[in-house]
């Protein structure tokens, strides 16, 4: 058979039936499976990929799982911005339409224009002709009320084969039916261990209120492994907060870009991608490919404290390094700058604050090299 012609809200509640995450290979595989929705299944994983972070944080909703809420969102925000019908949409039918509309329900997606003329027959007790019949399912399908897929066949003359029409869930409002608003079960494939991102993007949610750039190399630097993703994470999480109006410091807008819009459209974070590139803010940023020896040296003794290093035991330890008396204010600027780098992070206890390399500061300390001598700064 050929690929159906589902119109969008009912590719949305087959999607959310089946599917447990938004990765990529999930949405590659729909776009392939309904490339005529590709560019809306693109934004709607892109809102659930946002929100399902967020559920997970907050704990789900309602003792729901935190994936179904995050769904259950997109879903509801796709319909606030017009791209599916409101569930209190209903169309109106004349008397004819909804005969055949019926009798297409009634016939459980085996109806083509045979059959579905012998039912309206049956229900009205009269000949009916097949031309009225055609020219009410072209116009039933013209509303996304119902939708059609064709049967190939090896012989005859027909090359498309039998067109065989389903109702669809907008067709199911319209008749009054509740039963048709749940998505078609299928085997829900249980996704394997979550990888490291999730730990780190929740991490990163509870510590970042709003995207910036600032926060984008901090939380690359940590984590250059995975930086490609952080970085689109906070791509797609700055264009939400432009749609929504909320505020964000990632991408900054002129006047004339704000104007041109390009952000409620398909091809937003692409959009988003050219402002950043020609502000010259790399997505994802550049390594760190040197240091300045002082702040290697703190950094080098930050690494061999294991973690248990305050301000005061790390500036001992480049003392100790160095054998010139250093200021604490001046291992204090080092390790602000090194945490706005993400190669340092503070974690905090009762009145003291103790700093750990991250994983992006271990590939950094093995990376560079320093020369001690003249340049330690006192």
């Amino acid at each position: 058979m050929t690929g159906p012609n589902l119109p969008l809200e009912d590719v949305l509640h087959e999607l959310i039936g089946t599917e447990a995450e938004a990765s990529y290979a999930v949405l590659m595989k729909w776009r392939r499976r309904y490339p005529q929705h590709s560019n809306a299944l693109a934004d709607f994983f892109a809102i659930w990929g946002v929100e399902d972070f967020k559920a997970e944080v907050r704990g789900g909703i309602a003792e729901r799982p935190p994936a179904a809420a995050a769904k259950e969102y997109a879903l509801e925000e796709m319909r606030r911005r017009g791209r599916i019908p409101p569930m209190d949409n209903v169309e109106p039918l004349e008397a004819f339409d909804r005969l055949v509309l019926t009798a297409i329900d009634q016939l459980g997606g085996q109806g083509h224009s045979v059959n579905i003329t012998a039912k309206v027959a049956e229900m009205t007790g009269t000949c009916v002709l097949p031309a009225p019949i055609l020219v009410s399912v072209s116009s039933l399908e013209k509303r996304a009320l119902v939708w059609s897929r064709f049967a190939r066949r090896r012989t005859g003359l027909d090359r498309n084969g039998t067109q065989y029409f389903t109702i669809a869930l907008a067709g199911g409002r319209a008749l009054g039916k509740s039963d048709v608003l749940k998505p078609r079960k299928r085997r829900v494939v249980t996704p394997a261990p979550a990888f490291d991102t999730c730990v780190i993007l929740r991490e990163m949610i509870l510590s970042e209120p709003k995207p910036s750039y600032d926060a984008v190399i901090r939380w690359c630097g940590r984590y250059p492994q995975y930086s490609e993703h952080l970085a689109s994470f906070f791509v797609t999480w700055a264009v939400q907060c432009i749609r929504g109006g909320e505020p964000q410091q990632l991408i900054v807008l002129e006047d004339e870009e704000r104007l041109e819009g390009g952000f409620e459209f398909p091809g937003a974070d692409d959009h988003a991608l050219k402002i950043l590139r020609r502000q010259g803010r790399l997505m994802p940023p550049p390594r760190i490919k040197s240091l300045e020896p002082f702040d290697r040296l703190v950094l080098s003794a930050v690494y061999e404290l294991r973690g248990e290093g305050q301000l005061s035991d790390i500036n001992d330890k480049v003392t100790r390094a160095t054998r010139v008396r250093v200021l604490p204010v001046s291992t204090s600027v080092s390790l602000s700058r090194l945490e706005k780098l993400g190669l340092v992070a503070p974690s905090y206890a009762v009145r003291e604050t103790y700093f750990k390399i991250t994983i992006g500061g271990k590939c950094a300390l093995a990376k560079t090299r320093c020369r001690l001598e003249p340049e330690v700064k006192t």
